[in-house]
């Protein structure tokens, strides 16, 4: 519970937005929830899996919660539930000559830099836009959660 509260809670504090994208900075998250891990489990053998101990915890890897987030708070912009519109993070319809499988699919804006390539919207929409219908039409964001959820499994 303390590692959820203070640590996690720390590691994932605009998560949506700093989203690293270097593998070197990924890894170095990751450790930190790992190393959490071991300890709650109070095992430190070197033949000891962590990827078991997390899965007896419950706790999917910072990259996923890091990405779920993202999707998360897309959803609240897609639907109007922020203060910032979709126009205000350069977001463009796509063609609707598409087989889409839902009428909120975006267009990937064009990047000239890492900075824009690993923004919110260009990250975010490539999988935003292969979610299902029933996904992204959900009217809740606990709902859209929870099928988020199923929708990865």
């Amino acid at each position: 519970m303390a590692y959820i509260s203070l640590v996690r809670s720390t590691l994932e504090y605009s998560a949506p937005i700093w989203d690293p994208y270097l593998k070197v900075d990924i890894t170095k998250i990751e450790k930190i929830q790992r190393k959490a891990a071991r300890f709650i489990q109070n095992d430190y053998k070197y033949t000891s899996s962590v990827t078991l101990m997390l899965k007896q915890l419950g706790w999917k890897d910072l990259e996923t919660r890091r990405r779920d987030l993202r999707l998360a708070l897309f959803f609240k912009v897609v639907k109007g539930l922020v203060a910032v519109k979709a126009e205000d993070i350069g977001l463009e319809p796509a063609d609707q000559r598409t087989r889409s499988q839902h009428e909120f699919k975006y267009r990937i804006p064009k990047c000239n830099t890492n900075n824009m390539l690993y923004f919110l919207p260009a990250r975010t929409i490539p999988i935003w836009n292969n979610l299902l219908a029933d996904v992204v039409n959900s009217e809740k964001v606990d709902i859209f959660k929870e099928k988020l959820l199923k929708h990865f499994k």
